[in-house]
C-alpha cells in the first residue's frame, strides 16, 4: 500500500474535467484507490465520490493506492493532482 499527503496543484482543483480524468486513469488499474479530504475517505474510482469531496487548488488530500499495480497507479494519479493544467 502506498499512502501520501498531496497538495492539489491543478488550477481548478478536482472539478468535473479533472475528476473525470482522475477516475478514468484510476479505473485503468486493478489497485484499490482511495482519497481523503478533511477526514472523509472515498472510492477514488467513482466520479460521484470524487466530486463530493469538493477538492480545490491547494487543498491537501491523502491518496492511498493498494494492489498489485499500485506503483504505476499511484504515480499516474499523483501526477494528475500535481499538474497545474490538465
Amino acid at each position: 500500500m502506498i499512502r501520501e499527503k498531496i497538495t492539489v496543484k491543478n488550477e481548478v482543483g478536482l472539478h468535473v474535467r479533472v475528476a473525470v480524468e482522475f477516475t478514468k486513469v484510476a479505473n485503468r488499474f486493478d489497485s484499490e484507490v482511495r482519497l481523503c479530504k478533511d477526514g472523509t475517505w472515498i472510492n477514488g474510482k467513482s466520479i460521484v465520490s470524487v466530486l463530493t469531496l469538493g477538492i480545490s487548488r491547494n487543498n491537501q488530500v491523502i491518496l492511498e493506492v493498494k494492489g498489485k499495480d499500485e506503483v504505476p497507479c499511484f504515480k499516474a494519479l499523483k501526477a494528475i493532482l500535481q499538474t497545474e493544467k490538465l
